[in-house]
């Protein structure tokens, strides 16, 4: 009868230690999946910053080249309305 119940124990022993394993694997796997997440969610956000810092800098190159063009534009303007006015008082001279 004693080594029934010793046979009977060692099982129950075993049992007992094969789910203890099982379940740190479990543990172990569920949190190398969290990291994993982490991580993939930590790389998708730094990605998201790089797109959107581009797009800024897109922005204000565009901003930029906008008010380069405009000034040149005036400094044109400028330029024109100064020549115009040079020929007239050069034509109110001459008459």
């Amino acid at each position: 009868m004693r080594d029934v119940l010793s046979q009977t124990s060692e099982i129950e022993e075993r049992r007992t230690q094969s789910e203890r394993e099982r379940l740190q694997a479990e543990r172990e796997t569920e949190r190398k999946r969290l990291e994993a997440e982490r991580q993939r969610v930590e790389a998708a956000a730094q990605l998201e910053e790089r797109r959107l810092q581009a797009e800024r800098q897109r922005l204000e190159a565009i901003a930029a080249t906008e008010r380069d063009r405009l000034q040149l534009e005036a400094k044109r303007d400028e330029a024109a309305a100064a020549k115009g006015n040079v020929i007239v008082s050069q034509w109110s001279s001459v008459g």
